[in-house]
């Protein structure tokens, strides 16, 4: 799959496994304050909950908005597949 997927391939994936990716990559970036992490998305603290805890999953734009926050490809952050985070975890209290 190369660039944006299709609608068919969007509505097959599993909004949890979305979610823990979103926040996965979220907290290794270090981005532990998830409300100002939403609102540099461009969505509301409380959607962001919901994409984390698998009860929905973004649409198309607001998907590209966390691969571009996340420095992900959106391929990966639906699917798993594609170019995936290039961070180190953050440990708490180093620099």
């Amino acid at each position: 799959m190369t660039g944006y997927p299709n609608r068919d391939t969007v509505t097959r994936m599993d909004p949890l496994d979305i979610g823990m990716r979103i926040k996965e990559t979220r907290i290794r970036m270090g981005r532990t304050n998830a409300a100002q992490f939403a609102r540099d998305v461009g969505i509301q603290p409380h959607t962001l909950w919901r994409y984390e805890a698998g009860q929905t999953r973004p649409g198309i734009e607001t998907a590209a908005a966390l691969a571009r926050e996340l420095k992900v490809s959106m391929e990966w952050l639906l699917t798993g597949e594609g170019r995936g985070p290039d961070v180190e975890p953050k440990k708490a209290g180093i620099a």
